[in-house]
């Protein structure tokens, strides 16, 4: 069972043939990992045979959806009110605005633009800072139809975004208020913040399935998470 009193960072994951909500916190390392064995955890059900591809809520109800050999499946769980305060809500930088030269991204304070000229972050109203396109290659499917979305930090400090430069593709985290750029990783196809804004979950995907890391931003370290589906559980 989770315990209360601190921070937490709480992960839907799939281990094997079991689903659990697990604190991240309880992590140490890769070896950890591969044994299976997580402390501090609330386990849910058995998958019969499916993966675990994503959540919802339902009311006070979690509900899982599991991947069958391409048949969804949502399997419904009751979670108590005790538990439920540990679960944190998310800042989500929504999409408002979608023409065909440009897409823009807010939260209350907020707002990103991308178009063809660049990427403009801006707080408040206020333009904090501009990328151009031909040094800041955000990956983009088609101007006019879809991108890859950016993902804020709940602290809003931090946005992520996937670029493509010369067909590398990184992502990069970007510092809100001075436009900083960071590295965080290679050849991704999804990604998201913890709660605390301290760790990534980032998923890749390769000719062998998805793998599932997590990195730290405060020590710039990544840990494998071994055999698992997981995603950040938030309200």
């Amino acid at each position: 069972m989770v315990v209360a009193g601190y921070s937490q960072q709480l992960l839907l994951i799939q281990k094997s043939k079991v689903i659990s909500i697990v604190d991240a916190n309880s992590y140490q390392t890769s070896d950890f990992y591969r044994e299976g064995k997580f402390l501090s955890q609330k386990k849910l059900c058995n998958t019969d045979g499916g993966v675990l591809v994503g959540y919802n809520w339902d009311r006070d109800s979690l509900v899982v959806y599991l991947n069958n050999t391409g048949k969804i499946t949502p399997k419904k769980y009751y979670v108590d009110s005790v538990f439920q305060k540990l679960i944190s809500h998310k800042v989500i930088l929504d999409r408002v605005q979608h023409t065909r030269d440009s897409v823009s991204y807010k939260t209350k304070k907020t707002e990103i633009v991308i178009s063809g000229y660049g990427v403009f972050c801006y707080q408040n109203k206020k333009l904090l800072w501009q990328k151009k396109r031909n040094s800041f290659h955000v990956k983009v499917i088609s101007l006019g139809s879809s991108l890859f979305s950016p993902m804020i930090s709940n602290n809003e400090k931090f946005v992520l975004f996937e670029t493509n430069k010369f067909n590398k593709y990184n992502l990069i985290e970007v510092e809100l208020e001075t436009g900083k750029e960071s590295v965080i990783f290679k050849n991704v196809c999804n990604y998201d913040y913890s709660s605390d804004s301290k760790n990534i979950l980032i998923v890749r995907q390769d000719k062998f399935g998805r793998s599932y890391f997590i990195y730290n931003r405060d020590v710039e370290k990544t840990m494998e998470l071994y055999d698992l589906s997981a995603f950040w559980l938030y309200k």
